[in-house]
């Protein structure tokens, strides 16, 4: 069974932003361009948009090129999907929407988003999923304490 690979995307990150994290699957034609890259690497972020005031909802970009990105930093291959479980756009044009085209996009939807905060609550104090997320430490308690369990990055802890 042929499998595409799946990887982290930090965008914008510098010493006074935390930057922002997204999931990207390569199309099947670019699995095996490496992103960032000075060849082009087209697929789908999975990623959350938003803000505090108003809330936060899931998107994905369709044929989207990591070359294209001007702040794109850190990236990490997580591991690899089947291909069955996530769909190429029918197009290639780029596109951005919030409908699941596959079983991966799908299971994105099920994870939580941020809802409305409280605009005037530090950065620092947002709990322990971005925390977790951000150093895999849990934060909520006060120190350096290692999450008790996370499940495939995304952050359900267990208590």
């Amino acid at each position: 069974m042929s499998s595409r690979p799946v990887y982290l995307l930090v965008d914008g990150r510098t010493s006074r932003s935390r930057g922002h994290f997204a999931i990207f699957i390569p199309n099947a034609s670019n699995i095996d361009q490496t992103p960032p890259s000075t060849q082009p690497c087209v697929g789908t972020v999975i990623h959350v948009v938003g803000n505090p005031m108003a809330g936060f909802f899931h998107e994905f970009k369709r044929n989207y090129n990591t070359v294209d990105s001007i702040s794109l930093g850190t990236t990490a291959l997580l591991g690899f999907v089947q291909d069955s479980l996530h769909v190429d756009p029918s197009t290639k044009n780029f596109s951005t929407d919030t409908i699941a085209l596959g079983a991966l996009d799908a299971a994105a939807l099920h994870v939580p988003v941020p809802g409305k905060s409280d605009v005037r609550t530090p950065v620092d104090g947002v709990g322990p999923c971005f925390g977790a997320y951000r150093a895999g430490v849990d934060r909520s308690s006060g120190g350096q304490q290692a999450l008790p369990g996370v499940d495939h990055g995304i952050c359900a802890i267990s208590g």
